[in-house]
This record gives structure tokens, sequence and C-alpha cells, in this order.
């Protein structure tokens, strides 16, 4: 409206839809030819197209536009417009394709309105200002011309077509051009949703939580950096060449992984954060800047192979591309049938290595702590190392640096590589011990601060942490005055770590014999816990354990509430100061996971002896544990740790309460429908402006890491955003712990009993509110209403399956029987055997596939039925990760060897029970030639077992029911089937079975087509090559219907003369006259003769090959019945008439 004139601003106001009708009732009045048809409806005639999708956006418009002013102009001005041009098109029929284009584009307004609630973009706004202009340019000419005293419609219609198509090309060009900028907008929406679907997706599987606590560590020993300490590294000749050589492609594989040793101590890990923080600056100006990943291992569990994957993985995933790479990853396993690759240790490192071969720039990983690492299931630190290894061969632009103390299985998996020793040096020393005194002790004046300096540094002998625990305790004695200083530091020279360790448990601790119980007991607890506890957890959990060593009431009469009157986190903490990392602690936020232990000799020290021994231990070194005595009492912690956890989650209180409101469950439900949320997140203009994670900017070296917040249970207020908060609804406050990790310290315990059977049976009963409350938290480690998908969890709680994954042998072989016993009521085998085949899954999904013959009894007596059922599910599970790449190199058994083993030690009751032949057969069906190999070597030894698994019975219940070299070929398995017939006895029993349909094996063999697997049959039994099955087909005949290769055609027959009629030859067995056809030589032919098959196929090369394959030339007229095309064809180049 602003780039009209006055006079035609007054006329658009002036104007409505009702006045346009009344000028063209008028001019219709004027024209005595047109009253029988108004100008109105003969311009809607000559517009139908557009019409039917305008009226009904204008309809479903109007009640938007009453809404706002604004809108109820515009609306007005496209609706005017609208029924302007409509009535133009009655006076003049020359304009109707003008107009019609214009009103085609008229839809393009709607749809700006629905971007703009999306976008706010100037350029859509500006476009859209022209198109009104334009809008109110076409309706000031018409108007105007409308209006005028003429009475003659010819009149009019010259002066619209003179004036009106400039405005109306003017018109749809503009909106042509708003058009593209709407769908650029839109464009740009959709790609916005699906990388907050991604986005969503990279979160939901690697863990939400992984890379902030990734950073907050990183963090924390960036400010505990002492520069002048770390420089050394810097002129170290390896680090020069491990970093000069970046990105060229010469410099040997071995140059490109760097390796710290170093003692206990010396400050390995400050280094490399040191490290990490230069290469950032480094780069920081360069392009492309190049890419850091770290990891700090801090205890066995944050040094598995899957973390250290995990945690490397997400932090590539600042590069967006990357981010596709996973979903298309993600989305390929999943079309393969696998779920939870992202729990798969040896899946996410191939994936690490495609990941980092993708990245087009400097990359730089860094792991820190390898020697952490124990050996498990999944490798330790040797498979960390190999990855890493093929990571920095992956791209000459990778480099990857280590640190590790000086173990021997360590050096000798680096012994090729570059290398740097923490060096001992004395100015090193000093500036330790500066940069410790001067923020530890900063309230002493500078000339005691360099009292301190220079005793500390002459006496530390490179041990960073000797230092900090020397300062530690000259705080806790408060000492300040210059005479007593120089006391202390006089006294402090030739005391170990364990000294003083042992002096600040004692000065904390006042030798008061309940402080010391106190702060043992925290101690224990914090030495195996499976991550960062809050100060309420650890208070409760010191609590929980003060009260059961105190002879309380029986478990009956333990309440959340009497628990929480003993609880004192104030005290606690007090004691705690000297042992945890305690910088950063929040007092006033008691959920905050902030409280662990401040190094590994902490851990290591509590793992060797009691903390009320350690003076004992310093005096006398002979007292210390050996490695395997370290091990048992590290057992025994856990095994405390798992009692205290399932005793919380048995209290009485809990059995009355339900963990999640209905409101939480509604959110659930929607959570579960996907995608639900994300529009909220594109719509949002607030933080428009905020920085990408990656230019995130700080004045220190780690300029570029983004603020951590720390996982925590949210108050009510933040549980509107998806969180709960379990001490809220009564779950006190080791809920959450208890419920996450019970399972994980039962594991670890690895001794006979760490919690009861009777206690697990209550835990894993789903018709209780104990096991149903736990198990909903154990998929909610972070309170989130939404699982967490990150981590590898069991889909079932019944007790088989959570003892065949975390119990101890003992307890499992308990469960066993219990279930055995308690189930023989049931007559329905498959409900006495579920919980065997849950937990069967579940070991091979996520367990130790050596618990799998724990679930597989075969003592006398069983049924082997059962046990063998239970066993097609370890063969299926085999085969499926026996056709992905291998894992294990040549060794065929992998995982399952133990399994295999165990069941060839039932070989008596596979004799007994005749199921000897059935294994053998179920093992072919499976292609799994470790177990057939373990058979025939038992049957070699074993009269009756070698009669039991040649024997051939008639199988019932499969989709192919032959003996082991049919099943073998049904499937495909060509090596099995060679394999067997290598045996002596197959040839004579298995290789000549016919099955209940008639089937041979040949018959069998076509359903692969395998062209090896064929030619080996027909070699062993070329007599069965015209053998028919019950229905009359040759196996010739089932490979042309299969439509398979014409070589397999060839190969039956030239090593087994395959009928090409099929024996069609006179009426009778398989064929009647009445379907049969006559050539021109008097001749019948059947319609499923071979050559007649294989014509009716179109298959010129098959007819070909059977013809020329048999020599019989003579049938082409058998070729001909069916197509005379093929047969003409074989004639002329066969050279006959």
């Amino acid at each position: 409206m602003a780039g009209l004139d006055d006079v035609a601003r007054d006329v658009v106001m002036a104007s409505n839809v009702h006045d346009i009708h009344q000028i063209f009732a008028r001019l219709g009045d004027a024209e005595a030819a047109h009253k029988k048809e108004s100008l109105i409806r003969r311009g809607m005639s000559r517009l139908r197209g557009p019409l039917t999708w305008l009226d009904a956006a204008l309809s479903a418009a109007s009640p938007l536009a009453a809404l706002e002013p604004t809108a109820s102009s515009a609306f007005g001005i496209a609706r005017g417009v609208t029924t302007l041009a409509i009535g133009i098109c009655g006076v003049e029929a020359r304009l109707s394709g003008n107009i019609k284009q214009m009103l085609e584009q008229i839809a393009v307004i709607d749809d700006c309105d629905n971007v703009t609630q999306s976008f706010e973009s100037k350029r859509i706004h500006n476009a859209l200002v022209t198109v009104y202009k334009d809008l109110l340019a076409f309706y000031c000419s018409a108007t105007e011309i409308l209006t005028r005293q003429a009475t003659v419609l010819a009149l009019l219609s010259e002066q619209l077509n003179e004036r009106l198509p400039p405005l109306v090309d003017n018109y749809v060009n503009d909106s042509k051009l708003l058009g593209q900028h709407i769908k650029n907008a839109t464009d740009a929406l959709l790609k916005k949703i699906e990388e907050m679907l991604i986005d969503d997706k990279v979160q939901r599987l690697l863990g939400a939580q992984r890379l902030p606590e990734t950073r907050k560590r990183h963090n924390e020993l960036s400010q505990s950096i002492a520069k002048e300490a770390c420089e050394w590294a810097l002129a170290d000749d390896a680090f020069a060449t491990w970093l000069a050589g970046c990105g060229d492609a010469t410099l040997l594989s071995e140059q490109r992984i760097l390796a710290v040793f170093g003692d206990m101590g010396c400050g390995k890990t400050i280094t490399m954060a040191y490290l990490v923080d230069y290469i950032g600056l480094l780069y920081s100006s360069q392009m492309p800047r190049a890419m850091r990943c770290y990891y700090y291992i801090v205890s066995d569990e944050t040094g598995r192979p899957l973390e250290v994957y995990l945690s490397l993985i997400q932090q590539l995933m600042d590069q967006k591309f990357l981010k596709i790479l996973f979903d298309r990853w993600d989305e390929e396993l999943k079309g393969k049938g696998m779920l939870g690759q992202t729990q798969d240790p040896f899946l996410l490192s191939q994936f690490l290595i495609k990941a980092v071969k993708a990245i087009e720039r400097p990359l730089f990983i860094f792991v820190d702590g390898l020697d952490e690492c124990r050996d498990s299931i999944d490798g330790g630190a040797g498979h960390i190392l190999s990855v890493l290894k093929q990571c920095s061969e992956a791209s000459p632009l990778v480099r990857v640096c280590v640190s590790s103390r000086n173990q021997q299985h360590i050096r000798s998996l680096l012994c090729d590589n570059l290398i740097m020793h923490v060096p001992r040096a004395a100015a090193r020393d000093a500036s330790i011990v500066t940069h410790i005194v001067e923020r530890r002790l900063a309230y002493l004046d500078p000339e005691e601060q360099a009292i301190v300096v220079k005793g500390l540094s002459k006496a530390a002998e490179g041990s960073a942490i000797w230092v900090r625990l020397a300062v530690d305790l000259l705080a806790k004695r408060k000492i300040q005055a210059a005479p007593r200083l120089k006391k202390f530091i006089k006294e402090i020279p030739g005391t170990t770590v364990l000294d003083l360790y042992a002096k600040l448990y004692a000065q904390v601790t006042q030798n008061d014999f309940e402080n010391c119980l106190l702060l043992s007991t925290a101690l224990e607890i914090l030495a195996v816990a499976e991550r960062p506890m809050s100060v309420a957890e650890i208070s409760w959990a010191v609590a929980l354990a003060e009260e059961e060593r105190e002879g309380s009431p029986p478990d009956s009469a333990l309440c959340v509430a009497d628990l929480a009157a003993i609880v004192d986190p104030d005290r606690l903490l007090d004691f705690l100061n000297p042992f945890i990392v305690s910088a950063d602690v929040n007092h006033g936020d008691e959920h905050a996971r902030q409280v662990r232990l401040n190094h590994h000799s902490v851990r290591e020290h509590v793992l060797q002896s009691s903390p009320q021994q350690w003076a004992q231990l310093a005096a006398n070194s002979r007292l210390a544990r050996n490695q395997a005595q370290i091990d048992s009492r590290k057992a025994e912690l856990h095994g405390q740790l798992a009692r205290q956890c399932v005793r919380y989650l048995l209290i009485d209180d809990l059995k009355s309460l339900d963990l999640f409101t209905a409101e939480d469950k509604n959110t659930q439900a929607f959570d579960e429908m996907g995608g639900l949320g994300l529009m909220e997140g594109c719509f949002m203009e607030d933080h428009k402006d905020d920085p990408a994670p990656e230019t995130v900017a700080a004045t220190r070296l780690d300029y570029d890491e983004v603020p951590h917040q720390e996982p925590t249970i949210l108050s009510d207020a933040e549980a509107e955003q998806g969180y709960y908060n379990p001490t809220d609804r009564g779950f006190g406050q080791f809920f959450v712990y208890a419920s996450c990790y019970w399972l994980e310290h039962m594991h670890k315990a690895n001794i006979q009993l760490p919690v009861y059977l009777a206690d697990v049976l209550s835990l894993a009963d789903e018709r209780n509110s104990w096991a149903q409350n736990w198990w909903k938290q154990f998929y909610r480690p972070d309170c989130t209403v939404k699982e967490d998908e990150s981590r590898q969890r069991p889909h079932f709680h019944d007790v088989l399956t959570l003892l065949s994954l975390y119990g101890s042998d003992s307890q499992l072989r308990e469960a066993v029987s219990h279930q055995l016993s308690s189930a023989t009521g049931y007559d329905d085998t498959a409900r006495r055997m579920s919980p065997f085949s849950n937990a069967i899954s579940e070991v091979l999904r996520i367990g130790n596939p050596e618990r799998l013959p724990l679930l597989l009894p075969h003592e006398r007596g069983r049924d082997l039925k059962e046990v063998a059922d239970l066993f097609w599910l370890v063969l299926e599970n085999w085969a499926r990760d026996h056709r992905m790449e291998t894992r294990s190199g040549d060794n065929e058994d992998g995982k399952y060897g133990p399994v295999f083993d165990h069941m060839l030690r039932a070989s008596d009751l596979l004799i007994d029970q005749n199921w000897g032949n059935e294994l053998l057969c179920m093992a072919a069906s499976h292609g799994c030639l470790p177990v057939i190999r373990r058979l025939f070597s038992a049957a070699k030894e074993s009269v009756p077992l070698r009669q039991e698994i040649l024997r051939c019975p008639d199988r019932q219940g499969w989709d192919c029911a032959h003996q082991s070299v049919g099943m073998a070929a049904w499937n495909g398995h060509t090596a099995v089937v060679e394999y067997l017939l290598a045996q002596d006895g197959v040839c004579e029993s298995h290789l000549r079975y016919r099955d209940q349909k008639g089937s041979t094996v040949l018959h069998i063999a076509m359903r692969r087509g395998d062209a090896r697997m064929i030619r080996v049959l027909c070699e062993r039994l070329p007599d069965a090559v015209n053998e028919r099955r019950d229905n009359g087909d040759t196996p010739l005949q089932v490979l042309l219907f299969e439509r398979r290769p014409v070589e397999l055609a060839t190969i039956l027959l030239e090593f087994g003369g395959a009928d090409v009629r099929g024996g069609n030859i006179k009426p009778g067995g398989c064929c009647e006259v009445g379907n049969m056809d006559v050539g021109l030589n008097g001749e019948l032919s059947d319609w499923h003769e071979p050559l007649r098959m294989a014509a009716r196929y179109g298959g010129l090369a098959m007819c070909r090959a059977l013809v020329e394959g048999s020599g019989r030339h003579d049938l082409l007229w058998v070729v001909a019945l069916q197509s005379k095309e093929i047969a003409a064809q074989l004639s002329s180049e066969l050279g006959l008439e």
C-alpha cells in the first residue's frame, strides 16, 4: 500500500468484493446482448482450471485472515483481485490466458505464509511486498477502467487489453521469483529437519552424556597444566618427527603413532592434555583446521574398547557429512538384519576406520591411560591399539598419540613406533611444585611459598602426584609459620606416595575408629564405582553400609525415611576432600555426579588394602598383596556394593511405589512414535545466533571446548523437558545408582554368591513392583523419560538372562537347576524352555559365549530334544556371524568353540536318544563345519556314534527334510557338501537318500544353483541325473523351472547325460495323451519336456545348450512346438534345414 499514490490508496481502501460485483452488474445491464449470462459467470466458465483449488484456498484462509488486521487486509486484496480478474475475463475473452496465469500464482501467497511462520526471511518478505504491489497496481488500473462512464463493453475491452497485460506479466514474473524464494526456504527447512533427525539418532545411539563427560575431563586437566613442565615434549625429536610428517604419504606408518611412557603419577595425563591443547592452538589459524579427538581412560569401565570407540566416533560427528555416513552405515546394517551395531566393538571399530579415512583434514587422536585397560572379551588394550594403527594407516593426515605406564605388554605392542619418556628433571619438578603451590597454598606469603617450592622440588624425583599429596597434607595441617614449614620440608623427603596417603588419612580421621570406618567405606565404594557419584548417592551408600554394619533389623524393617535420617553428606565430604577431585565439587548441588577419586593411585592403594591398614603397609612393604590377591579384594568390594544395591532395591517402601506417572507414560508413548518434538526445534529463533560447537573459543589452551553440563537428576520444573526425579517420588537418593549398576557389580564380583539367588529372583519377577521399577530405571540412567539406547542392555530380565550375563557360574548353575525343577509341571515345552531361549539369545547378542554350556545342560535323564532346540539358536547365530567378515581369522569356531565342545560331550545321549543324526543335519543345514568335524572325529572312536549319525530316518517339520548332504545343498553350503562326501559311509547313505517327496540331493541342489556343488554331486552320483521325484520332475526340469544359469544344464549333460526330453517320448508315467502335442513327424511331445520348458521361458542360450550338449539336433521340432522363432534361430546357427 505504501507504494501507491493517495488516489490509488483511497480506491483500494474504499472498495470491496461487493462493490466489484456491483460494477459488473452495472456493466451487464448496459449490454443487452449479455443479459442472459452475468459477466462473472462467463468469466468463471472461461477460467475453470485454477478456480477449484483457488476457492478452497481462499475459503480455508478466511478464518485466519480475521485474526489479524494486516493479514485481513492482505487477504482482502487477494480476494478482491481474484473476483475482479474473473469478471474481466467475462468482459474481454482475449485476456483469459493472462488472467489464468495470474490466478495460478495466487496460491504462492498462501505458501509464503506457511513458510514465513517457520523462517524469518527478508528475501521472502521483500518479494512478497513486490507481489502485493503488483496486485494493487492491477486492482487500481482495472477498477479505474471499469468505473469510467462507458456504456459499450467493446470500448472497455480495448482499454483493458491495452493496459492490463503488462501488469499481469509483472505480477507473474514477481510471483515466480517469490515462489523460488519459498522453494529455497522450504528446502532449507526440510534439510534442517533431516539434520535434526540424524542428530537425534546420533545422540540416541552414541549416548548424549558421553561427549560432555569427555570434554569436562579435559577441561579439568587443562586447568591443572603447568605449562613449563610440559614443554619438554615439544622439544623431543620423536614428537617433532610425528608432527612434521602430517600429510606426508611417504612417512612410514609406524611414525604416525607416538607413545608417551612414564611411571605412575609422573604427569603423563597432564602432558597429554597439554599436547591436545597445543595441537588446537597450532592449527587454529590454518585452513582446513585440524580435528582433535581425545579420550582419557580412568578405570576398567572407561577402558573398554566399546567406550573408546563410541567417544571417538561421537567427537568425529562434528563433521556433518560423517553424521550422514553414520546414518547410512546404521541403516545398511539394519537392512542386513543386524541390531545393536553401536554396541559391537568390532563393527564400531570398522566404522571408525571408515570415518577417519573419509576426513580430508589433519586428524589427531589422543588416548591416555592404555595401562588402565584390562583384557576382556572384546580385546582390551590390544584391540584398541590395533584399531588405532589401522586409523593411522587409513590416511597420511592422521596422527595417533597414546600414553601408558611402563608395562611390558603395552611396550611390546608399540615397540616399532615413535616413543617419548616423561623425563625426571629438576627444572620440570620445580615448575610442577611452583604451579601446585601457587594454586593450593595461595594463602602463604611469597617467602613462605618459596620455602615450600625449594624443599619439595629437591625431593619430588619426577612424581607430580607425590608433590600434590605433600602439598595437600601441608594444607590440611594448615601450617604457615616459616620454622614449622621448614620442619615439615625436612621430614617429607624419603616418603612414598603411600606414606603420604596414610598421613592424610590419619590427619583427616584423627585416628577415631568411627571416622576411619566412615572414610574407609566411602573410599572403597568410590574405588569400584561404575561412574562418578553424586554427593547424595555416596552419602546414602555409606549410610546403608553403616546401617548394615551396626546390626540393623531385618530388611523388612528398613525404610527410605530411616535411611534418610542417618545420612550426613557434609561430614562425609569433609573427610573425602583430600582424596577426591574437589576443586569443582558444587556443595550446593548434591545431585550432580561429581564425586570421584582424584588419581589412579588412590584407587590402586584402596584395592591393595583397606585404608585403615595403609600406615602398616607403608611401614612394611612385605604386607603388600600380589596381583591375584588384589583382584580378589577388588571382586570382594564389587560384591559388597552389589549386595548393598540389591538390599536397597528390596526396601519394603519401594514395593508400593510406581516410578512413572500417567503423564510420563503418555510422554513415552509419544516418543515411541518418533520424530515428535523435533519440529519445535526447527522453529525456534531464540538461538539462531548461537555459535556452532566447533566455533566456541576460549582464551586458554582448551580454547574450543564446549562447556560441560553435569548429568544430574533435574528439578520438577525441568522435568517438563523430558526428565523425572525418582527422589521426589519416594525412591530415595540411591535408587538410580542401585538400579543401573547392581548387575555390573554382581558381574565383577565373580564370586560364588555375591547376591543371594532369592534376592535375584525377587528382582527378576516382573509381577512385583520392585522388579518393574528398577528395570524401568535401568534403561534410563540419566532419568530421561525416554529410554537410553546408547549402551548394551538385556531385553529380558528373567533370572536366567540376568545371571547368564552378570552372575557367577555357581549362581547360574543354581538358577538353571531352580528353573528346571520349577518348570517340571509345565506341559508346554515352549513355555518351559522360554527362559533358556531368552538367556541364550542375550548371551549370543551381548554376553560371553563361554556361559552357553551352562544353559544347555545335558545330564543323563534329560530330554535332549529340548537341548537340541536351544542349540538351533546357537547355530543360527554362528551362521549369521560366519556370513559376515570373519572376526577370528582362520578360526571357524570363533567364540562358539566351548559350546560346540559341550554338545559333543553328550555323545552317549546322542546315541541313546537317537539325536546324533539330527545334530549332524542341523549343523549341515547351517554350514557349520566345526560341529560336523567334531562329530566325525568322535565317530572314529565310537562305532555306535558313527552308526547313529549315518542313519537315514525320515525327518519331519522342516522346509527341507533331507539328510546331511541334502540339507547342506539346500542352503548352498558347498564346502560342507565336499567335506561330507569325503567321509566314509556318507555316499552310501546320505548322498543317495530320497526324502518323502522323492527328491534326490540333485533336486535339492537346484534351489541354490551353485555350479561347483552340482558338479561335485554329478561326479559322485551320475545315475541320479535323470531320476524323478514323486511329481515326475527330473533335476533338469527343476533347474529350468527355477530359471538357473545355462552352465548348470551343461554340467548335468556333461557328467550325467541328462535327458533333454525328460523321458516323455511315450504317454504314460507323468503324462497323458490328452496333455501331449504331436509334432510334424507324428511324434508326441509333453508340455513339461525340458526342451519345451527352455523354449517357453524364452531361452535361446538354454535351448542351444540342451540341443548341442545332448547332440540331438533332430529335436528342433520339439523346440518349434513352443517357439518357432527360437527353433529357426537354432536351425540357422547349426546349419540345419
